[in-house]
């Protein structure tokens, strides 16, 4: 969603509210839990294939391009924030894992806990946590997604497009090279060219005070 005119990826006014209101007390983040069964996930030697995971998940990125940008807030009279590719994407910052002994009362804890953090604006605004040590070898998937970057229903597709296993994602793509970030006077003319174009329709639509008011 963003600025119809613009010629970059604009947040719309009320996603940059979700991140101007969020606060240590007041996360801005939706959260999707999952188990899934532990022994795929684990290597012979009970070890999670966190690396293994990670490569994996590299390889569906190229389905949303998004979990690769952060927002960048531009000086005032550049217009609303936009994304960015992070020109310093690891999916180590993005996938972890944690231990937590123990069966559905101890991951709804761990959960709690995470859910309260706030997502590190430097970086795209996502997370993914791998939960080892519960009962019967299970592994739990916590994935925390802004809801600038999705709402909720958004949110139960893109956690499709990540974690369901029929999923193809292994036809060749080209290196993933991140985009340059556009330059301060590139914004200031485009949001002066959304300025214009936002004027110019509320002076059409006054042209037209019958279908104004309808």
């Amino acid at each position: 969603m963003g600025q119809s005119a613009s010629r970059y990826q604009r947040l719309s006014v009320q996603d940059a509210g979700f991140l101007c209101l969020e606060h240590a007390g007041l996360p801005q983040h939706v959260a999707i839990l999952a188990v899934a069964e532990g022994g795929p996930l684990h290597d012979p030697e009970g070890r999670l294939r966190v690396d293994a995971i990670r490569q994996q998940l590299a390889g569906r990125l190229q389905l949303v391009p998004r979990l690769r940008q952060r927002v960048l807030w531009p000086r005032v009279g550049q217009g609303l924030p936009l994304w960015v590719d992070d020109p310093g994407f690891d999916l180590a910052n993005h996938v972890h894992a944690v231990q937590v002994p123990g069966g559905e009362r101890e991951l709804l804890g761990l959960c709690d806990e995470l859910c309260l953090r706030l997502l590190d604006r430097a970086r795209p605004l996502w997370e993914l946590w791998l939960v080892t040590g519960l009962d019967q070898g299970r592994v739990g998937l916590v994935l925390k997604l802004h809801h600038s970057l999705a709402d909720g229903l958004a949110a139960v597709q893109l956690a499709g497009l990540l974690l369901d296993s029929t999923v193809d994602a292994h036809s060749p793509v080209a290196p993933w090279q991140p985009r340059p970030a556009p330059s301060g006077s590139a914004l200031l003319a485009d949001n002066l060219r959304w300025r214009n174009a936002a004027l110019a329709a509320a002076l059409m639509r006054l042209r037209h005070p019958s279908r104004l008011a309808a």
